[in-house]
């Protein structure tokens, strides 16, 4: 089983202390969301060009990588597709140049003052646009299940719409409608790259996020399944403290 983090859950932490403590903690992987504060991956000092090298050579000698860079992109407002598209194209280079497998992307939602069918084609247009700049350059683009994109049917018409070798997806655990786990493992499971766990419980209408094992996703069921299907991909603890600063 292969286990990474997420930088959401470290804000303020320092890239050396992200690489120490992914070593103490035992993970193989860091998934890059941002560090000390800084969301932007292409204002990160370590993912300058200039530092690139360095940068993967302290990760070398640590014995861990980058599985993912984890962009802010969503296709589903035509105002704001254009910087989208910038911001997945930058990512995707940067990628490239340091050997990271994946970037992630968001759908996300859907509009009300457009149809589902039209916000869905938008969303599966963007990213099959970033899919063909990935294109020989060694990089995935992953749709994470979030926002509005949570229900197998939707999912499915994107990934069926976007029809590219470099399209996958992030399977967010929490975040699912309509169905049960099994039911929309089964219909994305062609597409799935990578795994966020996270844990939560339902209170008063909405989730709240807590340590794993003391809510109420089949998180156990779930990691059972998939490597008995398997599923040799990593598992990326997605700790959200960025978002939500009671955490522990």
């Amino acid at each position: 089983m292969k286990l990474a983090f997420s930088t959401l859950g470290c804000p303020g932490w320092s890239f050396e202390k992200v690489v120490s403590e992914a070593v103490r903690m035992g993970y193989g992987a860091v998934e890059l969301r941002g560090l000390e504060g800084c969301l932007e991956l292409g204002k990160l000092s370590e993912l300058q060009p200039q530092n690139r090298v360095g940068t993967k050579q302290i990760l070398a000698e640590a014995g861990i990588s980058f599985c993912s860079l984890d962009t802010s992109c969503s296709f589903h407002d035509p105002e704001k597709l254009e910087d989208a598209l910038c911001e997945g194209r930058e990512a995707i280079d940067i990628a490239s140049d340091m050997d990271i497998r994946y970037i992630r992307v968001f759908g996300n939602s859907l509009p009300a003052e457009y149809s589902e069918e039209e916000s869905l084609s938008r969303i599966a247009g963007g990213i099959r646009e970033l899919c063909l700049y990935a294109e020989g350059k060694g990089v995935q683009v992953l749709l994470e299940v979030h926002g509005d994109l949570v229900t197998p049917e939707r999912l499915v018409t994107v990934a069926e719409e976007v029809d590219r070798p470099e399209f996958g997806m992030i399977w967010d655990v929490e975040h699912i409608s309509g169905c049960t786990h099994r039911q929309l493992y089964a219909a994305i499971k062609p597409w799935i790259r990578h795994v966020h766990l996270k844990d939560s419980y339902s209170e008063d209408g909405k989730r709240v996020l807590c340590l794993p094992g003391r809510g109420d996703l089949p998180l156990e069921e779930i990691v059972r399944m998939m490597l008995a299907d398997g599923y040799d991909g990593w598992f990326s603890f997605e700790w959200e403290k960025v978002w939500h600063n009671e955490l522990p």
